[in-house]
């Protein structure tokens, strides 16, 4: 942004001042924080990149060009010399052709900044904690994702067409690439009669999508992505999930059985409403409930829309050591099961008439049995249709204001037929977690008492 061909001066001047000020805090957090020695932090190489700036700057004093930022004192202005102390950068010229490969081992050759292995390895280890936060494995070009929510909804087995999975996560939860996790997966797979189609409302994630899948290898031949807000009439999909024909159309005649419906809140609040309620009267239903005698014996997955709708007057009591289901007097356990739910919801809970019905949501007038993959995906509280955010009001008895919040999310009831993906990866402490489950980092260990991740 700030060396581009029209960049200002000042704009610049601060952003180099900026990064400046970021790497002298990444060196002062590896000495106070990690203890690494001064002998050591002097010999690490830091840099700014610079991607449009060229490398050297017309003095307008002494009429010739200077190395960018590297002026001789007589052709500087007076007052305080800014410096750049300890770093080095990399300008347009650098990064051009093979330009890069040999400024890069100059400096990673150079024998008077080597360390011994120990630190070498321990500032490693630091790095690989501070980098972890990523969702795509630059390495092995490959997603992988972090926490269970996102596992879960990558392994579902393909399920009937006509009853989709609905996954609802707030911004960070990894939505967007589970989507490109599970292309990747499906992608040998796919042909001209099972092909996929990825939807959203931003030509700029469509693009990042793209960008993700061909990094990692997959072949998109067969993955079509359309912007809905721009391209639905014209591809003939606008309300297609509401609409026997469409559905038809997309699976029988276009050979989508793979569909990812993302961003799908800009539908509008309203519409996922009913886009649920759809979903929660088959479950009401019956379409999607096992009967009593088939819960024995059986693993559902821990996020199953089946937990809390097995059977009526069921009550759950299930955690993580403890999955004894209580049904009258008689004790049901579960085989192997990963269940991970505390709830006493019941259906008895919920009155059917209150939920309407919408009758011709992703029904597909053809007797067969179309199964694949048909996900919306929606963080309701994102949506550009409705407006969501913080307000005040003065309700309590002291007459004092108090934050609430202001839209029309989607009703709790509803949402129990959503699977919800609720571990946010923008957050340092769930970077942890993951990184000392997985054990990515050697000799990082869980401590026992607070439960916090050490080296």
């Amino acid at each position: 942004k700030s060396c581009g061909q029209t960049f200002d001066r000042e704009r610049l001047y601060k952003s180099r001042k900026k990064a400046n000020s970021q790497l002298e805090s990444h060196i002062s957090i590896l000495k106070e924080t990690f203890g690494i020695q001064s002998s050591a932090t002097e010999k690490i190489l830091l840099h700014s990149v610079w991607p449009f700036l060229p490398g050297t700057e017309h003095c307008s004093k002494c009429k010739k060009s200077h190395p960018r930022w590297q002026k001789p004192d007589e052709c500087r202005p007076p007052g305080p010399k800014a410096k750049d102390r300890n770093a080095w950068n990399v300008f347009e010229e650098d990064l051009a052709e093979d330009n890069f490969t040999t400024f890069f081992l100059n400096h990673v050759t150079d024998q008077t900044k080597a360390m011994d292995k120990e630190t070498w390895f321990e500032i490693l280890t630091i790095h690989t904690i501070l980098s972890c936060g990523a969702l795509y494995n630059q390495m092995q070009k490959e997603f992988y994702l972090l926490g269970q929510d996102q596992l879960n909804l990558l392994t579902r087995p393909p399920h009937d067409l006509s009853q989709p999975l609905l996954v609802q996560g707030v911004a960070g939860t990894g939505k967007t690439l589970t989507i490109c996790a599970k292309i990747q997966e499906l992608q040998p797979q796919l042909g001209p009669d099972n092909k996929a189609l990825y939807i959203c409302f931003s030509n700029n994630l469509i693009n990042h999508v793209k960008t993700r899948l061909e990094e990692c290898g997959v072949d998109i031949t067969y993955v079509t992505f359309i912007n809905y807000e721009k391209e639905a009439e014209k591809e003939n999909i606008k309300g297609f999930y509401k609409d026997e024909k469409g559905m038809e159309r997309l699976v029988n005649e276009r050979g989508f059985r793979n569909i990812f419906f993302d961003e799908a809140e800009d539908l509008g609040v309203e519409e996922i409403t009913k886009i649920c309620q759809s979903v929660k009267n088959r479950i009401l239903s019956g379409q999607q409930i096992p009967k009593l005698e088939e819960i024995e014996d059986k693993s559902y997955p821990k996020d199953s829309i089946l937990s809390p709708h097995l059977s009526k007057d069921i009550m759950l009591s299930i955690t993580a050591t403890d999955t004894d289901i209580s049904y009258a007097d008689t004790d049901l356990s579960f085989a192997d099961t990963d269940i991970s739910l505390e709830t006493d919801f019941t259906l008895d809970d919920v009155d059917v008439d209150d939920v309407e019905d919408n009758p011709t949501y992703f029904r597909m007038s053809s007797d067969t049995h179309h199964e694949g993959y048909l996900w919306f995906v929606f963080d309701q509280f994102q949506s550009r249709r409705d407006q969501h955010g913080l307000g005040s009001t003065k309700t309590n008895q002291n007459g004092e204001e108090e934050l609430v919040w202001l839209g029309s999310p989607v009703e709790e009831i509803l949402l129990t037929s959503v699977i919800q993906l609720r571990t946010i990866f923008r957050m340092t402490e769930n970077i942890a977690k993951y990184i000392g489950e997985k054990y990515l980092v050697p000799n990082w260990k869980l401590g026992e008492e607070d439960g916090d991740y050490k080296i």
